[in-house]
C-alpha cells in the first residue's frame, strides 16, 4: 500500500501468529485485507479459506485483496537460537546450546538440551515467541497495516 494511513485489520494476533509459525515450502497462508480472514493455499489440496472452504478461481491471491503471510525462515529460527545462547547466564549450559546450534540437526538438539534446564526452556520459548511477535508486527508496518483484536 502507499497510503500513509494504516489499514485496520480485524484479526487476531493467534491466528495470525499460526499462520506465521505454520507456512512451509509446501503450504502458505495470506491474509485477506478485505476481510480479515486468512487463507491457505497447498501444493498437494489446492486453497482453502479460514473456514476450510475451497476457493475455485484460478488465481484467489490477487495482491489487492491477499497479502502473503511469510513463514519463518530457517535462517531467522537458526539465529534465534544463537542469540537465546548468548543470553544464557550458565556457561555450561551456553556451551551445550552453542554445540547444539553447530550439530546437525541443530533444532531437535537444542530443545533436547533445553529439556534438562526447565527455567531456561521456559525462557526460551517466551523469547521465542518475542522473536515471532516482532516479526509479525514488522510484517504489518511494512504493508501498511494496524492490528485490531477482534
Amino acid at each position: 500500500m502507499t497510503d500513509s494511513k494504516k489499514k485496520k485489520i480485524r484479526i487476531s494476533f493467534q491466528k495470525l501468529k499460526e499462520a506465521f509459525n505454520f507456512s512451509s515450502d509446501d503450504v502458505t497462508h495470506y491474509l485477506n485485507i478485505k476481510k480479515g480472514r486468512i487463507a491457505m493455499h497447498s501444493n498437494f489440496s489446492g486453497a482453502f479459506d479460514e473456514d476450510g472452504n475451497e476457493i475455485c478461481e484460478p488465481n484467489p491471491f490477487y495482491k489487492n485483496i491477499y497479502i502473503e503471510i511469510p513463514g519463518i525462515l530457517y535462517y531467522e529460527a537458526y539465529r534465534d537460537m544463537e542469540r537465546f545462547a548468548e543470553q544464557v547466564k550458565d556457561e555450561d549450559i551456553q556451551k551445550k546450546l552453542r554445540k547444539a546450534i553447530n550439530s546437525k540437526g541443530a533444532f531437535r538438539l537444542f530443545t533436547y538440551v533445553l529439556m534438562d534446564y526447565p527455567e531456561d526452556r521456559e525462557n526460551w520459548f517466551k523469547f521465542q515467541e518475542e522473536c515471532v511477535r516482532s516479526r509479525i508486527f514488522d510484517w504489518l508496518e511494512e504493508n501498511n497495516l494496524e492490528l485490531e483484536e477482534p
